[in-house]
Parts: structure tokens; C-alpha cells; sequence
């Protein structure tokens, strides 16, 4: 993909997440048990428009990116029931975790909780391909080169989105 036909196609991508992005959520946290699992899927809807060649063939942008929401909620859904039908729990062990849990202080969990909103709040502030880039790192544990395939963007670009997320993640909390 040529750097002028994959900057189109990120242009093409952030149009649609201007345009449809609330619209894409509520779609895709109507079709899953759990709203935290539309939140990620939201970042792989991304990912994939940004896959997409010949992004100037699409006629109804809207509707191309509800099709790939779809897929990908399917897709999320039908792995998410083969992962639990392959998990297995020791009854001791469930037994034992039960009897003696981990004793958290209220006062601590309070503090885990609002810590936890305050990196979320400030994560859905950044931009969509920065996003994107921090989680396929962080989150799936995919390398700078893995990234960069993904995204459809160099090795070296998926480094400065990296950094500049970081940064503004950084930036973001000390403003709260």
C-alpha cells in the first residue's frame, strides 16, 4: 500500500469514527452481554477500516462500517464461546479461593476504581489510531512490527504513536 492510498484510508477511517463512532458503540453494545467488550471491539472496528483497501469504492461508509461492526461482534462472540467451553476449574481450588479470599481494604479498592476511570476517561481522549496502537502493544502484546502491519503504518509510526500516547495519557491524568 502506497503512503498516499494508506493516508486516505486512515483519513477514511477517522471520517467514519467522526461521523459514526457513538452510533458504531451503541450498535455494538446492543449485540454484546457486556458494554467493556464494545469498547474493545470499537478499537478492532477501527483497525479494520484502516485495513481497508480502496476505501474510495465505499458508497455508504455508514452501513460498510456497521457491516464490519457485525463481523466483528460475531466473530468476538463465537471465539468468546469457544474459549468457555475449553475452561476447566479445579473444584479445590475454587473451594479454597472461596473459603480464604484476598482481603482488600475498602478504602484501597475505592482508590483501584477511581484510578481505573480516570485512565479510561483519559484513554477515550486520545485519538483513534493512538488508541489503537496502545492497545494491539500494551493490551495484546503485539510487537512495534506486528503493529505496524495491523495498522497499515510504518514501524517507525507505530514508535511515535507509542510515544505520543504515552504522553498524553501522562498529560491527561495529571489535568484530573
Amino acid at each position: 500500500m502506497s503512503a498516499r492510498t494508506r493516508r486516505s484510508t486512515l483519513a477514511f477511517a477517522e471520517s467514519i469514527f467522526r461521523d459514526y463512532g457513538q452510533q458504531l458503540h451503541r450498535f455494538l453494545v446492543r449485540r454484546l452481554q457486556h458494554a467493556q467488550d464494545a469498547d474493545d471491539l470499537v478499537q478492532q472496528v477501527y483497525v479494520e477500516l484502516i485495513r481497508t483497501e480502496h476505501a474510495e469504492l465505499v458508497r455508504n461508509p455508514r452501513g460498510y462500517a456497521l457491516r464490519i461492526a457485525a463481523n466483528v461482534a460475531s466473530d468476538f462472540m463465537r471465539n468468546a464461546g469457544a474459549l468457555r467451553a475449553r475452561l476447566s476449574f479445579d473444584s479445590e481450588q475454587v473451594e479454597q479461593v472461596s473459603e480464604q479470599p484476598a482481603h482488600v481494604e475498602p478504602d484501597e479498592m475505592a482508590a483501584q476504581v477511581l484510578d481505573a476511570r480516570r485512565l479510561r476517561k483519559a484513554f477515550d481522549r486520545m485519538p483513534p489510531l493512538h488508541q489503537a496502537a496502545f492497545l494491539l502493544q500494551a493490551r495484546d502484546g503485539y510487537t512495534y512490527e506486528e503493529a505496524a502491519e495491523r495498522l497499515g503504518v510504518s514501524v517507525r509510526r507505530v514508535e511515535r504513536l507509542l510515544a505520543e500516547a504515552r504522553e498524553l495519557l501522562q498529560s491527561l491524568l495529571k489535568q484530573e
